[in-house]
């Protein structure tokens, strides 16, 4: 009975032709490209507005949860911002990686 039933719908899928949308539509194409690239652009915009507004979130979370451990407002900004490392110039570093050294060096 299955096998009749599945032969039976193969056979009318097979001979229904599909409906398709007439062409006779009140936008132009080069419109719905607009409005599919404003749609795409608004996306993009939400989700970095969304990531923002994460990044807030956490970054309030963080202080609410160091506050609750004891922290000081003067501990938790010293977290929150630590001072930067300095570097080395990267001219300093570029210079001692090119520079040749004598060939009495070289050999020891």
């Amino acid at each position: 009975m299955k096998f009749k039933n599945i032969a039976f719908l193969i056979v009318l899928i097979g001979t229904i032709q599909p409906a398709l949308a007439a062409d006779d539509s009140m936008s132009t194409g080069q419109l719905q490209n607009y409005i599919g690239y404003g749609v795409v652009v608004a996306m993009l915009l939400l989700f970095l507005l969304v990531l923002l507004v994460l990044l807030r979130t956490f970054k309030i979370l963080t202080r609410i949860i160091l506050k609750q451990q004891g922290y000081t407002e003067e501990q938790i900004a010293a977290e929150l911002k630590p001072e930067k490392v300095v570097r080395k110039p990267k001219e300093d570093v570029w210079i001692k990686l090119l520079s040749l050294r004598p060939m009495a060096e070289e050999k020891e």
